[in-house]
Parts: C-alpha cells; sequence; structure tokens
C-alpha cells in the first residue's frame, strides 16, 4: 500500500505545484499588461485637467482669474511626478508650463513669467527629444521678449532652437521671430558635419535612434472583397491602388527602394499589411485612402499619424479603418509596448507635417482649393502594429460633389501623387 500511496502524494504535490505556478505566471502576465496599459494609456487626471485648460482658455469671465490657472498648473506638475512610467510624461510638463504661461500673460507679473520660464525650460533640458521640446523654447523665448523685455535673452534661446532643431516644427517660426526681433541679425545654420557628429553622440548618450530612409512600404487602401467607401461615381480601392502606383513611381525615380503591400485589385488583411512592414525591412509605412462623411459639405485632406484618437470623429474614423464597426472601445486600443515608440511618434508626426505641407502647396499651383483638413492623430491598426515612422493619408471626402470630382480627374490625382511623394521625400531629405 505504501508503495501505491507515496506516488498518488507525489503526482498530487507536482499538481499543486504546478497550479501555483501557473496562477502566479498569469498573475504575473496580468500585472504586466496592466503596467503595459499604463505606459501608454493618459491618466484620467490628465484628461480631465487637458479639457478644463481648454475650456478656461474659452471662458473670457474665469480666465481673469488667478486661482484656475494655478490650481491647472499644479494639477498637470503633479501627473508629471507621479507619472513616472508614462509614455507622455512630458505633455503634462508642457501643459503645466503653459497654464503658467497664460497666466503671465494675463497678470503681466515677473514672477509669473519666471515660473513659466523655468518649466519650459525644465522639459527641453530633461526631455530633450520630445516632440515638445522645440515648443517650450520657442514659447519661453516669447515669454522673455514680450514680458521680460529681454530681447537678448530671448534671442539666444531661439538661436538654440533654431541651432539644436533645425528640422523640428518650430524652426521656421523661431527663425521669423529672430528677424522680428533683430532683423539685422543673420541666422547661423550649424555646420552639417559637425552637427551629425554632436547629434549621433547625443543619441548614443540618450539611447535614441536616427532614422536613415531607404525603403518605403506604400500601402493602397482597401482592395478586392473590400471596395471600401463609395460615393459619387468614385471606389476608394481604385483610387487608392492608382494613387500608390503614382507615388510609388516618383519615390522610385528619386533612387528610393519602393514596396507595396498591393500591386493589383486584390484584399489584403489590415494584419498582413503591418507584418509587411517586417519582411519588407520597409522604414516607412504609407497608407493611402479615400474619406466619407454623412454630412456632404465636409471635405479636406488630412494626413494621421499614431496616437489616441483626440476627437469623436477620429474616433469614428479609425474604428471604420480598423473594420471594427459596433466596437465603442476602439478609441481605447492599446499602443504597442516599445521603448521605440516615442521615436516612432515624433517621426511619424515629422512624417505627416511634410506630407501635409507639400501636398497642399502642390494642389494649390495648380489653382485647386483643396481644403485643408489639418494633421491629426488616431489609434489606426496599421500604424499601431507597423513599428516604424508612418502615416495615413485620407486624400479627400468623396462624399462631397467637388471633391469626388477632383478624385476622379487622373490630373488632379498625379498632383496629389506629387505633392504626397515630394513630402515623402523631404522628410527623407531627398528632394
Amino acid at each position: 500500500m505504501t508503495n501505491h500511496i507515496q506516488p498518488l502524494c507525489q503526482s498530487s504535490s507536482v499538481f499543486y505545484r504546478t497550479r501555483f505556478f501557473l496562477a502566479a505566471a498569469l498573475f504575473c502576465l496580468l500585472l504586466l499588461g496592466n503596467a503595459v496599459d499604463s505606459l501608454a494609456e493618459s491618466p484620467r487626471e490628465y484628461e480631465r485637467a487637458k479639457d478644463e485648460l481648454t475650456a478656461l482658455q474659452k471662458d473670457t469671465r474665469r480666465s481673469k482669474w488667478r486661482e484656475p490657472w494655478e490650481d491647472l498648473a499644479e494639477r498637470f506638475m503633479t501627473v508629471y511626478e507621479k507619472q513616472t512610467q508614462w509614455r507622455n510624461r512630458p505633455a503634462a510638463l508642457y501643459r503645466s508650463a503653459l497654464a503658467l504661461d497664460e497666466l503671465a500673460r494675463r497678470s503681466g507679473r515677473g514672477s509669473d513669467c519666471t515660473r513659466a520660464e523655468a518649466r519650459y525650460r525644465m522639459l527641453w533640458e530633461k526631455h530633450a527629444a520630445s516632440v515638445l521640446a522645440d515648443d517650450a523654447l520657442y514659447r519661453a523665448a516669447r515669454l522673455r521678449a514680450e514680458k521680460r523685455r529681454d530681447q537678448a535673452g530671448a534671442l539666444k534661446l531661439l538661436e538654440k532652437l533654431c541651432a539644436e532643431y533645425p528640422k523640428g516644427d518650430m524652426a521656421d517660426e523661431a527663425a521669423a521671430y529672430i528677424r522680428k526681433l533683430d532683423p539685422e541679425r543673420k541666422i547661423s545654420k550649424p555646420d552639417t558635419e559637425k552637427k551629425t557628429k554632436k547629434a549621433k553622440g547625443k543619441a548614443a548618450q540618450k539611447g535614441t535612434f536616427q532614422f536613415h530612409v531607404r525603403r518605403v512600404l506604400l500601402d493602397a487602401g482597401h482592395g478586392g472583397r473590400d471596395p471600401g467607401t463609395q460615393h459619387n461615381g468614385i471606389l476608394e480601392r481604385t483610387v487608392t491602388l492608382d494613387l500608390a502606383k503614382r507615388v510609388g513611381s516618383i519615390l522610385a525615380a528619386h533612387g528610393m527602394d519602393v514596396k507595396y503591400t498591393r500591386f493589383s485589385n486584390r484584399w489584403v488583411s489590415l494584419d498582413d499589411r503591418a507584418d509587411k512592414v517586417r519582411t519588407t525591412r520597409a522604414d516607412l509605412f504609407i497608407s493611402i485612402h479615400v474619406n466619407a462623411n454623412p454630412s456632404p459639405q465636409v471635405q479636406g485632406f488630412e494626413t494621421y499619424y499614431l496616437d489616441f484618437a483626440r476627437t469623436s470623429a477620429a474616433s469614428r474614423l479609425a474604428a471604420v479603418e480598423n473594420a471594427l464597426k459596433g466596437r465603442s472601445a476602439a478609441s481605447r486600443e492599446k499602443l504597442p509596448a516599445s521603448k521605440l515608440f516615442q521615436v516612432q511618434q515624433q517621426e511619424s508626426a515629422r512624417l505627416a507635417r511634410n506630407i501635409q505641407s507639400t501636398t497642399l502647396g502642390f494642389l494649390r499651383k495648380k489653382k485647386y482649393a483643396t481644403v485643408d483638413g489639418g494633421i491629426k492623430t488616431a489609434p489606426f491598426h496599421v500604424l499601431r502594429k507597423s513599428g516604424v515612422p508612418g502615416v495615413l493619408i485620407e486624400v479627400g471626402y468623396c462624399t462631397n460633389e467637388r471633391e469626388a470630382a477632383w478624385l476622379a480627374q487622373s490630373a488632379y490625382r498625379a498632383q496629389l501623387a506629387r505633392g504626397i511623394a515630394y513630402g515623402i521625400l523631404a522628410y527623407a531629405n531627398r528632394k
């Protein structure tokens, strides 16, 4: 009997130990999942404060009071200090500085200006790689010039911005403001070779990455059994494929290696489109779509990059493109748990700005009065999963009769393709 009981006890022990370790492992995975979510999601306190900041800026009565601005500045600062693992932490610091900036412009007190500038400079010093760093420098310089009457100090900050962020979205505004403060002042351009070495040194020191664009993956939206949107004689899958081929032809003529998620009228799943970034080793991902809206008056060229949707319209659009109709949680999709996310987002924003401005410029040269729909963010699945800088372009609304008529024209699509291609080339320094 002992010989029979002993193995049974041993097997029971093994069974319970196994269950214990499996339960422990599952618990750890749940904790890890929650930790990943906390990195991606905006804290509730931040979102509430952000909404209140927007409301206060529009409130002509309450915006004259000191207390609301002070309160918001400290609430944003508390989020910044406590949410140490949140990826978008610099945004809380920026809005804390912005609240103090708004207060300083209303109160005119030197002490308020000093506090606001100190927080802007803190963002730049602690988060130099953030997409908000150059914005912080610019606003600090404006405070110096306009409220503290320190023109020399403002010029130093502006020149620092131009030197350290020459391709940032604030570089042109900084240069224009320098000329306004001192029309005779020459804006020195940093030596390319020295700047490259300095940038590489900073990248190695801070663990950031430099993107070099050699290969672009062009994604013609929809296809095959998925026609996409269709109104006023426009079929999305046909227009997107035509545009992708036109853009690819221009990029290839400039020496880029171009790949496509589809080159004919065939269906490709969203996962396969994103996975092709890895299999082709693409450096950029460009997804092209045609938009639609229940209101026929809505129109415009729009460029999206990856982030949480900031408006209900962006949430709805993401839900449609993600093929997630009926899922109200589409706007809460989780971002990838990757250390590269901040750089991916920053580069995607820069790519979006280049494509948006260049395309509108090309269209307006040909006298097309295309509406600037703006640069927006949303959690599109293909961008979320690609893992490289990328954008999703909505070339126009086929529900709008005028834009549908333009999209039907080969000449208009040719100009659209030139704008998109040259925007990509400008981003990659190939133009």
